[in-house]
């Protein structure tokens, strides 16, 4: 069950923690359902949830085709890794 895994992950991690990548492949799901998810985490910890979808690109086309989902915690203090 996706829910306890959460919570099992969430125990794992330290008061402050920086970031948590969840990603998710086949799920039937998508990743507004896993940002709904993520968000009761990121209020404990004081930070911000982004989500999307994971794409890859066709060869013939070139057109982006879904692979999955994503979502991530993060802190401000993580934010400096970012691009």
């Amino acid at each position: 069950d996706f829910l306890v895994l959460m919570k099992q992950a969430e125990a794992l991690l330290t008061e402050k923690p920086l970031f948590m990548l969840v990603s998710g492949y086949a799920a039937g799901y998508s990743s507004e359902m896993l940002k709904n998810n993520l968000v009761p985490m990121a209020g404990r910890f004081g930070s911000e949830v982004k989500h999307g979808e994971l794409l890859i690109p066709e060869n013939k086309t070139g057109r982006m085709l879904p692979a999955g989902i994503y979502g991530r915690v993060s802190s401000a203090a993580s934010s400096h890794f970012e691009n």
